[in-house]
């Protein structure tokens, strides 16, 4: 449950970066979804393999946005 939350906040911190809303954030999500085009994004599909990559490229953006 941690780790959801945690990754949770890291969605709402890139929502406030400078460039990124949740419109924003939700399109960069819909990547990894089931169906991208789902007007409710589901992930059953998502490996931890592309969970991590995604943790990852979250961290990642928020820190070079934060700059």
């Amino acid at each position: 449950a941690r780790r959801c939350q945690q990754d949770v906040e890291y969605l709402n911190l890139l929502a406030g970066c400078e460039g990124w809303d949740r419109q924003r954030v939700r399109r960069a999500l819909a990547a990894y979804s089931d169906d991208p085009e789902a007007p409710l994004l589901m992930y059953g599909k998502l490996s931890l393999d592309k969970l991590d990559e995604l943790r990852r490229r979250l961290a990642a953006t928020i820190v070079t946005q934060k700059k």
